[in-house]
C-alpha cells in the first residue's frame, strides 16, 4: 500500500503567485482556506454554469463577556475573560472563470486585512 503524502511547500509556491498576500495569512496565522464550488443548469439543460468561491479564515480568540479579539485592541475592564476559539473570515473572493481567479479576487481583501494587521 502507497503511503499517503501532500507537498505543501508546491502548493504554497502556486498560491504564492496567484495570490502572494493569502499566501503569507497562510504561512503567519493559523488559517485555512475552504473552496465551495457549484454547479447549476443554465436553462432547461441547455449549457450549464460552474462557480468557485473562496473563503481565507484566521482562527481566532473572543471573548464570549466583553467582545475583545485576538486581533483588536484589549479591553482591560472586563473581569474574568473567557474566550473561545472560532474560525473568522477575513476575505473571499468569487469567479466563473477557475479557482485561480476566485483566489486572485480574494487576494483584494486579504491585502487590506494584512495592512491592518501592520
Amino acid at each position: 500500500m502507497a503511503e499517503p503524502h501532500s507537498m505543501p511547500d508546491f502548493t504554497i509556491v502556486q498560491l504564492a503567485e496567484v495570490a502572494p498576500n493569502v499566501s503569507t495569512i497562510l504561512k503567519s496565522y493559523s488559517a485555512r482556506i475552504r473552496a465551495d464550488i457549484s454547479t447549476g443548469d443554465v436553462v432547461n439543460t441547455y449549457g450549464f454554469s460552474i462557480t468557485f468561491k473562496v473563503f481565507i479564515e484566521v482562527l481566532t480568540d473572543t471573548c464570549e463577556r466583553c467582545g475583545e479579539t485576538t486581533f483588536g485592541p484589549p479591553i482591560f475592564d472586563c473581569v474574568g475573560h473567557k474566550f473561545k476559539k472560532h474560525w473568522r473570515e477575513v476575505a473571499d473572493g468569487e469567479s466563473k472563470d477557475g479557482l485561480a481567479v476566485a483566489l486572485a479576487n480574494a487576494e483584494r481583501r486579504a491585502t487590506g486585512w494584512l495592512s491592518r494587521r501592520k
